[in-house]
Order: structure tokens, then sequence, then C-alpha cells
């Protein structure tokens, strides 16, 4: 992805690293010539410089050059004497074929030349033949010179720049598919029931999570089926967001408002971080408003231009740290993918789970099958758009790599700011947008597909061309059958947590009652009581029982006349040490009738208050609330 490093060998001792320039001027001056040792830093071992395509050294370079062996092919190659010679004679054959080749003093060297033009073929085709038919009949006879060096057959050679990325079949997209819009948005969004889940809901989740996290990892394998998986990377990228990343976006919302709001502006180069501080915490405080205009710029410029910026960083450190240059552009899509489950986890955990306020079983679902995978889906768009960066990543520095980096995340903030926007309209707009996302997914990897071959192999065992296959656990990702298996899996653990939440009127109270101050918590039941002495009833035939209600969001009084004459000028007083006594008049109560004091009556009641009653024929009796 980066400029390459080139190192050479001299009378066994390594020089470098120079650039592919400085490679080009020592070949020029003498220094390499065909026999000198050379590698890249992608590479493991040396090759002779003889084979490197487009560099020009101090003697006649072979007009094809042969591909390079692993090291035990190496060892065959030298213990087969029949081998070489048959090698030999086929690159004669060869050259015999094409005309001679040119000299090094024949050919041109253009210092000003990029450096990938050292992996470009050095000779120039004939104007009579196609240069595409060229070179495919040159990659032909490499691949017949090879077996014949080391005795395999010419499909088992992998070439040392590596196999070629196949870009992937959008088709193959179904079970991520499935997982988000089939199971995310239809079923949670027009199937809930209505039902809840109890603030300690902790296994009810761990269950969702366990049938939608896994399976959209699986998913996005079947997908991209990249050739090798750094799994602890992406183990390592995903906590580092699900922790890091949300802890370093909570600092960043702080500041932003504290910026926001203040009307201390530093001076120096601090106005300018201040400055963008407080465009973030505008942007933030647009989410709310009515506009839908500037709710989406909220959630653009706010919301989704922060968040895509969190899950990109761990890559952006893998690309600066050169961490990547053994990775494939498919391995590198799926540690996005992996960073933004991380964030979709912690941010679910942290914002959305029963005890964080978000009690609804399809609210939920969406969370956990929908809204977790939809940010893993961005972030590997975003790492599509860092792969095409990465070399401007590494060349720039200071506020022109942050603004790269914000490049890369902006197309995604777009879209990210536009789905927030939309999810209040309803379910069918939300589903329409996480189609889209589909698309601008299908369309980013096939984009940075194209022309993309896998990396030099890191360690020279890994040279072998079995080391080039995937993993046998990768392979099986790939068939339908483990997908469909997959799916039926993440609907069953859909199923068992739909199980285990509750009706609406059993959860309710159950909720309210964690939202509530201890004191309070009583109340939401219903509270009856009687007299200020232990289980004495009242004189007054009244019925007293207190509940907090929800449209008041306190406490009401509800007393009812159980006697079977009406009672007159009833007076209930209320006091309590900060507000003092209050009486209130109800005036005459028929039988089985009933007087509610509350906030319009000019009270609300709260525990330990002391309340009087007093009516005509009857002793004022005091109750102390609970």
């Amino acid at each position: 992805m980066g400029a390459q490093q080139w190192f050479i060998e001299e009378e066994g001792i390594e020089d470098g690293p120079f650039s592919s320039t400085q490679l080009r001027e020592l070949a020029r001056s003498g220094r390499v010539v065909a026999d000198t040792p050379v590698r890249h830093d992608g590479m493991s071992r040396f090759v002779l410089a003889r084979t490197i395509k487009g560099l020009t050294v101090g003697v006649a370079l072979p007009v094809l050059p042969v591909p390079v062996a692993s090291a035990a092919n190496a060892q065959l190659f030298e213990d087969n004497p029949s081998a070489s010679a048959s090698a030999s004679a086929s690159a004669s054959a060869s050259a015999s074929e094409s005309g001679p080749a040119p000299l090094a003093s024949e050919r041109a060297l253009d210092p000003s030349a990029p450096a990938e033009s050292l992996f470009e073929n050095a000779s120039t085709p004939s104007p009579a033949r196609p240069a595409h038919r060229v070179a495919q009949s040159r990659s032909r006879i490499n691949e017949d010179i090879a077996a014949a060096m080391i005795g395999r057959r010419a499909s088992d050679v992998v070439p040392a720049s590596g196999l070629p990325v196949h870009p992937p079949t959008w088709t193959d997209l179904w079970p991520l598919a499935g997982l988000c819009l089939v199971m995310g948005w239809v079923i949670g969004g027009y199937a809930s029931f209505g039902r809840l889940f109890l603030p300690g809901a902790v296994l009810p989740i761990l269950v969702l999570a366990l049938g939608g996290v896994p399976f959209a990892f699986a998913a996005i394998i079947h997908y991209l089926r990249p050739r090798r998986i750094p799994v602890g990377t992406a183990i390592g990228v995903a906590l580092f967001t699900a922790i890091v990343g949300i802890v370093m976006l909570l600092v960043l919302q702080f500041l932003a408002q504290m910026a926001a709001h203040s009307h201390r502006i530093p001076h120096g180069r601090g106005a300018i971080i201040w400055g963008i501080l407080a465009a973030i915490g505008t942007a933030y405080d647009w989410i709310h408003s009515d506009s839908v205009v500037q709710r989406w710029f909220g959630f653009v410029f706010g919301v989704g231009l922060c968040e895509e910026t969190a899950k990109l960083l761990p890559l952006v450190a893998l690309v600066l740290w050169r961490s990547d240059r053994a990775m494939s552009v498919h391995a590198f899509l799926f540690i996005g993918f992996a960073s933004g489950v991380g964030f979709g986890v912690g941010e679910a955990l942290y914002c959305y789970a029963p005890w964080s306020g978000n009690p609804g079983l399809g609210s939920n679902i969406i969370r956990w099958y929908s809204a977790v995978p939809s940010h893993a889906i961005y972030t590997t768009v975003c790492a599509a758009f860092l792969w095409k960066l990465a070399e401007r990543l590494e060349a720039s520095e200071g506020w022109e790599r942050a603004g790269v980096v914000a490049m890369a995340a902006g197309a995604m903030a777009i879209v990210h700011g536009t789905y927030d926007t939309v999810c209040s309209m309803g379910i069918t707009v939300s589903l329409v947008m996480e189609t889209l996302s589909f698309a601008l997914l299908i369309w980013a990897v096939r984009w940075v597909s194209v022309d993309a071959v896998e990396p030099p192999a890191a360690s020279p065992r890994s040279l072998e061309p079995t080391q080039q296959e995937p993993a046998s656990w990768v392979v099986a990702l790939t068939a339908r059958r483990p997908m469909y298996f997959g799916l039926g899996g993440a609907a069953l653990m859909l199923a068992l947590a739909m199980a285990s939440s509750s009706s609406r009127a059993d959860a309710l109270p159950k909720i309210i009652q964690a939202a509530l101050p201890p004191a309070y918590r009583p109340y939401v039941i219903g509270v009856e009581v009687k007299t200020t002495i232990q289980g004495t009833s009242l004189s007054i035939p009244l019925g007293v029982s207190f509940r907090f209600s929800l449209a008041d969001e306190a406490v009401v009084g509800t007393f009812t006349n159980t006697g079977d004459t009406a009672l007159h000028h009833l007076v209930i007083t209320c006091s309590n040490p900060e507000e003092g006594d209050k009486a209130i008049t109800i005036g005459d109560l028929e039988p089985g009738a009933a007087a509610v004091i509350d906030a319009r009556r000019g009270w609300e009641f709260a525990p330990r208050e002391s309340v009087t009653l007093k009516a005509d024929e009857h002793d004022a009796e005091t109750l102390t609330l609970p």
C-alpha cells in the first residue's frame, strides 16, 4: 500500500533501505548487478536482481523473468540438474522466438518514473502484437519454465508478486442481508408484539448478541472470501474500538459541548481546535431540532463524522505502523468490519440496552441484528477509502493527515447521518436506507478489488503454494450449507430472546420501579395507608391509597368513601418539612365516591409525609406515608 523500501546484500551484509529511485541509481552505477541479492520490505528472503521486473542492471537481462520459487523449491532446483537443464533449454527456446534480449546499455532508465514501474515488464512488446496478448503469452511461458525447474504443474506455481484478488460476487452477500434486513428490521420492526425486556435482562441480550454478532462475521467472510484472516488483529481492533473508541467518543462529545456553550474563545492555535469542537458540539445540538434539514446536518457532521472517525482510527494505525503490508485488501476490509462490530457492540451495551432505558423487544432486535452489522458495513466502506488513500496518509502529517482520515470517513458519515435522520420516519424508510448501504458496500469492495493482488508472504513457510490457500474453516464458510445453518442458528437465538421477554403489563411496573429512587418504588404498585397506629382501622370510613402516576411523575393520593353515608365537610391537610402544611377542602363525599389529590389540586405527595383527615361527626385521623 505504501512506497516500498528495498534492501541489497553485499558480501553477506544487508544494506538499506533504499527507495525505488535509489535502487535504480545503484543499478546504473554498477553497484547492483544481475547476481546481486535484492529484496523489498514485503519479502522474507533475497532474490537475484535480474528477476526483478523493470530493474536495469549491468548485464543483459532475459526478456522473460522467471517467477521466484519458494525456499523449498529453490533447494529442489539445486538438487535436480536435469530440471535446471530443461529450464535453460526452455528459456533459450523462448528467447530465440522473441529475438535477442536487449542489453542494459540499450534500455533507457528514467529516474523520475514512479516506484511501481519496478514491477512492470522491462521489455517492450512488438508493435505487431497487442500488449495484453504479449503479457498473457509471457505469463504462460513463465509458468512453464518454473514448472520445468521444480518438477510441478504450472498451475501449482505461486508467482512472487502474489495471487490475484478476485472481486467478490454480490450474490454472496445474502447471509448478511438476511440477518440485517429480514431478522433485524422486519422481525424487530414489524413483529415485536409489543413485548419488553426487564431492566436486568442480561441473558436475553447475550442471546441476541450470540445470534447476531458471530453470524455477521461469518457472513462477511462468506462475501469477501479472504485467503488469510488475521484473527488476532481483528479481535484486538474490535476490543479497542468497543472500549477505547467509545470512551474517546464520549470525551470528544463532552469537550464539544463545553466548547459550543462556552463564551470564552482561546487565542493562538487553541482557537482552531476550539472552533472545531464548537462546530461538532453545535452539530450534536442540532440532532434535537424540529427542522429535518438541521437534524440531517447534525447527524452527518456530528454523530456520523465522529463515530466513523472513531471506528477508523485502529485502521489508520495499521497503515501508519505498516502492519498492513502482509494483508490483502479483503483482509484489511475484514479488519474494518471487526472495528465496526466492536463499536456497535460497545454502543449497544452502553446506550441502548434495557438497563440503559431501551426495554423494547423490537428495538433491541434491531440494535443487535441491524444496527451493529450496519456499523460494521459503514466501517468496511471507510476502510476501502482508506486503502485507496494509504500512500497519501503515510506521506502526510499534522492537519493534513487528519484531513485524509476525515476524507476516508466522510462518505459514510453522509450515509450514516442520513440513516439516523430517516430512522424516526418509520421502518419502511429505514429498510430502504439499509438496502442502499448494502449497495454502497458492493460498489466499494469491487472498487478496491479490481487489479489487486495478494501481498508478498510474510514468512518463508507462507511462500509455499499451500500457504497461499485459505484456511479450511474459511473455505467451509464460503459454502452455502454452513451459511444456512448459521442463519438458522441466528433465528433460533432470536426466538429464544423473544421467549425471554415479558408482556408490557408485567414488565412496565418493574421498569418504572427501576427508574425511580428506592423510596418511591413501592408506590408504583400502590400503597394503602390505614392509620398511624399499626393495624388499627380509621375511625373515618375512608380508603386511602397512594400510587406513582406516570402522567404526573409524582405520587397521587386517592381517598374513597367506604361507608354507607356521605361524609360532610371533608378536609385533608397535607404537610411536609419543606413545603409546610396545606389544607385541601373536599366537601361532601358520597358513599363509594373518591377524591384525588394531585398536581391539579396543588399538591404532590412524597414518602414520609403526614396527612390529616377531618370530617363532621368524626374525629381527626393522622396518617404517615411509608
